[in-house]
């Protein structure tokens, strides 16, 4: 079907508008251009959608999302494709659309999708694949309780057909229960496949509170493993319903601190290893996750594996920038199992590095914009103190240092040990000042203080402009 005059107009108002902020900006473009498109035509989204006619894969979750999907971009290009990706992040509506305007030739596609967004574009273009990697606390200002959404993802699935493979972790419980359409006694949907981690974390975390009671029967689930990135080996005291047998399994995951993991990986077509330059448990279960989804859209094992292992970190997910000398790792930090994960990352580098010197600090810039959420009361979920160690040197920053500050005051840190900088580039500079040089340090960032910090190291020409 042809595209109406309307949406031809709004696709090429966008495409303008893009080429527009390209010039004055090459770093803007991830969302008004597509704005401009959606305001001419809202239907624009579906029609840009359905012009494409080879493997489609669609990522979400509360975490992982952008990483997961830009390494299912690197496999599909391995695969021999020029997939359109929306690697920047931009995954509401308006990001979506933008993405979409730069497709030129591209026959496949992977792209993340807000968890909200995702029943729009799953209804304009069901996918081929469909990745479902986690729910957690995040913004529940914005989107309401994690069930709500739970309900909507399965009335979402409940409509989709066999061509769509659903690829869900196993290893939560709340995205597991989705492999069923009504309850654990009948067998699961036809086209699902479960990924999930078969390996011991040397740091495991207590279930969150919204993982602790069964999806079905609302009776405790009993763990017998749990994962630092949230869930684990489960089973529910009441209806008996566990952690569904995985297809796709993490059987090692051998980290090098920031710099990565040597990983193996069992699947229906064979096992394999590989290195992943990714750091953090959580972009292993990405990894696994990425391998899961191309490997049923036809990409062979070996691939997938060539590809995973070139891949490098995504924009502000562990992205190594270097200022005056010192490493630095930009580390987005968003809700509580995120930044639970950024701070591991931390404290297994510096076991690794047997740190005999003053310990570099941690900037954890915190703000309280929309995109953020303006609910901060998630960073008291964090276990600073057990995670990192009560006195470890950090800058507050962000629109909301101040309650940073008073967080770790009341996890043990002493006065002197708690730098507040509220903006957030000079608090990059005051903790980079207090790095031995040749050390590396850390800056944990929420949605909005990513983009500014960011934004403003481009402007500097101290960090790469997005592509």
């Amino acid at each position: 079907m042809s595209d109406t005059f309307r949406t031809q107009l709004a696709i090429s108002t966008g495409r303008a508008a893009r080429r527009a902020l390209k010039l004055i900006d090459p770093d803007r473009g991830t969302n008004l251009p597509g704005r401009l498109a959606l305001g001419v035509d809202p239907s624009a989204l579906r029609a840009m959608l359905r012009r494409i006619d080879g493997r489609v894969a669609y990522v979400s979750g509360t975490n992982g999302k952008t990483t997961t999907a830009s390494l299912i971009t690197a496999c599909l290009r391995g695969d021999g494709t020029n997939p359109i990706s929306n690697t920047a992040g931009a995954n509401l509506t308006t990001g979506l659309a933008s993405a979409l305007l730069t497709a030129g030739d591209a026959i496949d596609a992977a792209l993340e999708a807000d968890e909200a967004a995702l029943l729009k574009i799953v209804e304009a273009r069901p996918p081929e694949a469909l990745v479902l990697l986690n729910l957690s606390r995040d913004q529940l200002d914005r989107y309401g309780e994690i069930d709500a959404l739970m309900t909507k993802w399965r009335e979402m699935l409940d409509g989709l057909g066999p061509s769509t493979r659903l690829i869900l972790n196993a290893d939560d419980p709340r995205v597991a229960a989705l492999g069923w359409i009504k309850s654990p006694d009948a067998p699961p949907r036809t086209a699902v496949r479960f990924f999930g981690l078969e390996v011991e974390d040397p740091a495991p975390q207590r279930p969150p509170s919204d993982a602790s009671w069964c999806p079905f029967c609302e009776e405790p689930l009993e763990y017998g493993r749990t994962l630092s990135i949230g869930g684990g080996d489960y089973r529910c005291t009441g209806c008996g319903w566990a952690r569904p047998d995985p297809d796709y399994r993490l059987i090692k995951a051998k980290s090098a601190g920031f710099d990565g993991f040597e990983l193996a990986v069992e699947t229906p077509n064979g096992m394999d290893t590989f290195s992943l330059r990714l750091p953090g448990l959580h972009n292993a279960a990405n990894a696994l996750a990425a391998c899961a989804a191309a490997s049923e859209l036809g990409v062979s094992l070996s691939t997938v594996a060539k590809a995973l292992a070139e891949s490098r970190t995504a924009y502000g997910r562990a992205e190594p920038i270097e200022l005056d000398g010192r490493a630095v790792r930009l580390l987005l930090s968003k809700n509580p199992a995120a930044l639970t994960g950024s701070l591991l990352m931390v404290a297994e580098s510096e076991r690794l590095a047997s740190r005999t010197s003053e310990l570099p600090p941690v900037l954890f810039g915190l703000n309280d914009k929309t995109a953020d959420g303006r609910d901060v009361s998630w960073i008291w979920d964090v276990d600073f103190a057990g995670i990192i160690g009560a006195g470890h040197p950090f800058v507050a920053s962000g629109t909301r240092a101040s309650s940073v500050a008073l967080r770790l005051k009341y996890d043990g840190w002493p006065t002197d040990s708690v730098e507040v900088e509220k903006d957030l580039y000079p608090a990059l500079r005051a903790a980079v000042a207090r790095t031995p040089r040749g050390s590396a340090m850390s800056a944990l960032l929420t949605y909005t203080a990513m983009r500014e910090l960011r934004a403003e190291l481009v402007k500097r020409q101290l960090a790469p402009r997005i592509h």
